[in-house]
C-alpha cells in the first residue's frame, strides 16, 4: 500500500521563515569599534549614559536595528542558568 501526502511546499517554507523572523533580534552595531570590550568598560556601568547615547542615535538617524547593543549590555541582562545537560564535554 502506498500513501501519498501532498504538502504545499511554499506554505511550509513561509511558515518557517516567519518563525525565524520572530526568533531573531537585530542588534544595532553602528557604534562599531566602540562596542569592542564595551561590557568591560566603566561606561557600561551607567545605563543612563547608554540610554542618552541611544536617544542621540535615534535622533540623528544612526540607529539601525531593533535593540541598541550598548543599552542591552548596560542593562545587565542575565541569561537564565544553564542546565547541566547543556555542558556536554
Amino acid at each position: 500500500m502506498v500513501i501519498f501526502v501532498l504538502i504545499n511546499f511554499d506554505e511550509t517554507m513561509n511558515h518557517k521563515k516567519d518563525n525565524d523572523k520572530r526568533d531573531k533580534i537585530v542588534f544595532c552595531t553602528e557604534c562599531g569599534a566602540s562596542l569592542d570590550d564595551y561590557a568591560l568598560s566603566d561606561e557600561a556601568l551607567d545605563p543612563k549614559n547608554a540610554e542618552a547615547n541611544f536617544k542621540n542615535c535615534r535622533k540623528t538617524g544612526k540607529f539601525k536595528g531593533e535593540v541598541c547593543s550598548k543599552l542591552f549590555i548596560a542593562q545587565n541582562f542575565e541569561f537564565p542558568p544553564a542546565e547541566e545537560e547543556d555542558y556536554i564535554f
